[in-house]
């Protein structure tokens, strides 16, 4: 992406993205380092705490380049990539199979229920990388509702009470 203004060198901006409004807003590495492991953006938290700040430089020709990365999206808070790949919509998938795999990616410190019940302790890592294997089908149709929140920990980690 490129965005182009004119400013000073030397003064600095708080800036967001958001894809059209900020009901979609990005989290991102404030450390600017791809596949970040320590911003508070991999719990999904957001305020202007976590706006990104830079320091406008001339880095020759009068402009200035900068390598954000997205880590996660506040109205996606759960990737599905298995059995489909989800983009924040509902999926539907047939199958003549009796069971299916899941895998998907949420939030760090995040409780994840599968039709209100837990899914196994060994299912999600600390990186919120989920894979719960053998989830039963039975013939016709299956609902299955995805449910994930923070945990009692997550909510009272440093950054969220500033």
């Amino acid at each position: 992406m490129e965005y182009s203004f004119k400013m000073m060198a030397g003064k600095s901006i708080q800036y967001k993205y958001a894809r059209g409004d900020w009901s979609k807003e990005a989290f991102t590495s404030h450390n600017r380092v791809q596949n970040d492991t320590t911003d508070p953006g991999n719990w999904a938290y957001s305020s202007t705490d976590t706006n990104m700040q830079l320091r406008i430089a001339n880095q020759g020709g009068n402009k200035m380049a900068i390598d954000d990365y997205v880590l996660r999206w506040v109205d996606m808070p759960m990737a599905i990539y298995q059995p489909r790949k989800s983009y924040g919509d509902d999926i539907a998938y047939s199958t003549e199979e009796k069971s299916f795999s899941l895998r998907a990616a949420v939030p760090y410190g995040v409780a994840f229920t599968i039709n209100e019940h837990p899914i196994p302790a060994d299912a999600m890592d600390d990186r919120g990388n989920v894979l719960v294997n053998d989830i039963p089908l039975a013939q016709g149709k299956n609902v299955f509702t995805l449910h994930i929140e923070p945990t009692a920990e997550t909510l009272n980690l440093p950054f969220l009470h500033g």
